[in-house]
């Protein structure tokens, strides 16, 4: 189960960065991965 929270979470960051960026907003931790 953590591993499949862990997966969702990091799409859900690459996500909203995306937004992030489109927005031309900066980027904070809320968004930004870690590494595996």
């Amino acid at each position: 189960v953590a591993k499949y929270a862990s997966r969702e979470l990091y799409n859900d960051k690459n996500a909203r960065r995306e937004k992030y960026e489109k927005l031309g907003w900066e980027l904070d931790d809320s968004v930004i991965n870690k590494e595996l």
